[in-house]
C-alpha cells in the first residue's frame, strides 16, 4: 500500500514540475 501511495506521490511531482516548466517556457517565449 505505502509502495503504491509513493508511486502516486512520485507521479503527482513529476506533473507539477512539467506543468511549471510548461509555464516558465511560455513567460520566456511572451518576453522574447
Amino acid at each position: 500500500m505505502r509502495l503504491y501511495f509513493s508511486l502516486f506521490a512520485f507521479f503527482i511531482r513529476n506533473l507539477l514540475r512539467l506543468q511549471f516548466l510548461k509555464l516558465n517556457l511560455l513567460r520566456i517565449d511572451n518576453e522574447i
